[in-house]
């Protein structure tokens, strides 16, 4: 969380939708019960908080890379991740929320800013979650969803990261994610047996991916067969 403390968790009926932020019955209400129901708050149950910079600090651990699918509180979890955001993490991916369905929470543009302030580029986006609106007299119409969440994949650019080792990790994990030019320009500068082994085997790899004019700039599922590749961003 931002600071330590303790939090209050609301226990949802699908436990997998719980968050130390109530649900948003106004929002919520907008769109078909199946997107709400499971939300719903069964109990209250309050827990001690504390930020990730002191977690790691306590751990004598320092983190590389991070993954945030909190149900709303992610906006939180990064102001209280300064010293790691500025320090050894060099990618996130992480959950947001277009539309506020959690009360009181902050959405997608906000934890764009503050990983923009901090000197992480957005690479990817992939639809977390899409709802369907109530309609009018019952109809089940059969349209499109609205996107109300998306997965946001950051990496930070490669002047901000330090050392060799930290260079050699992300360029391997930019490539996981499918970003082998990244991973490449990464590499440029890292003066190494293992560097020049890892870019050779980026150039040469068997099955590269097709030129990017094929590929889709944005993912709306992941049944793409050339983004079956790589690792998704939502599981």
């Amino acid at each position: 969380m931002a600071n330590p403390g303790r939090v209050d968790l609301h226990v949802a009926r699908f436990p997998g939708c719980s968050s130390v932020h109530p649900p948003n019955v106004e929002v919520i209400n907008r769109y078909l019960p199946a997107h709400g129901e499971p939300r719903d708050t069964v109990q209250v149950v309050e827990y001690a908080s504390t930020t990730l910079d002191q977690a790691v600090g306590d751990l004598g651990i320092s983190a590389d890379f991070l993954k945030l699918d909190t149900q709303g509180s992610e906006f939180e979890i990064l102001t209280g991740s300064e010293q790691s955001l500025e320090g050894a993490i060099f990618g996130a991916v992480i959950e947001t929320w277009t539309s506020e369905v959690h009360s009181g929470q902050a959405l997608t543009g906000d934890v764009m800013r503050i990983m923009t302030d901090r000197g992480f580029s957005l690479f990817d986006i992939s639809v977390a979650a899409a709802w369907e609106r109530r309609a009018a007299r019952g109809l089940e119409l059969g349209g499109r969803r609205q996107v109300v969440g998306l997965d946001l994949l950051f990496f930070k650019e490669p002047a901000l990261l330090k050392g060799d080792s930290q260079l050699i990790k992300a360029a391997a994990i930019a490539d996981v994610y499918g970003y082998p030019d990244f991973a490449l320009q990464i590499l440029e500068n890292v003066d190494l047996e293992v560097a020049v082994q890892l870019s050779d085997a980026l150039i040469n790899h068997p099955n590269p991916s097709p030129p990017r004019k094929t590929r889709p700039w944005f993912r709306r599922d992941n049944s793409d067969t050339v983004d079956e590749q790589f690792a998704r961003l939502h599981y």
